[in-house]
């Protein structure tokens, strides 16, 4: 039973038969939906890294117009000063493991893009599925 008068779970980014490589730069792995009106979305991520100590990369923008894009902000505050930086989802991966990993995303804008990059240190790149739950209305 969904919370949600609208709950839909679609491939996002490769399929579960056909996953994605992935690459060093974020615009080969990007994916933009629309979410006016909802509330969040979840991204299902299947992260197969092949080869070596690498890092997986997502990155969060929002957008009121499909144009122009904000990524998503972090705040660190100390002694009542808040430090504002660029928000980058990073997960740390070891040779030949497969990581299910889930990622809650709030919703704000009317759409939202996900991006994903992989920073390989060494040997072959890993392969990604994501599929997004979106819910709302």
């Amino acid at each position: 039973m969904s919370w949600y008068p609208v709950q839909n779970t679609n491939d996002f980014i490769g399929t579960k038969a056909s996953p994605s490589t992935l690459t060093t730069s974020y615009g080969d792995n990007t994916k933009t939906f629309e979410t006016g009106g909802m509330v969040q979305v979840v991204l299902y991520i299947q992260y197969v890294a092949n080869a070596g100590t690498n890092v997986l990369a997502v990155k969060i923008d929002r957008s009121p117009d499909r144009v122009d894009n904000y990524q998503q902000i972090t705040e660190l505050y100390d002694a009542g000063t808040a430090t504002i930086s660029l928000a980058t989802h990073n997960f740390i991966s070891s040779s030949g493991t497969t990581y299910k990993l889930s990622l809650p995303v709030q919703i704000a804008g009317s759409y939202t893009r996900a991006s994903v990059l992989e920073t390989v240190n060494s040997g072959t790149a890993g392969t990604i599925w994501i599929q997004a739950e979106i819910s709302g209305k």
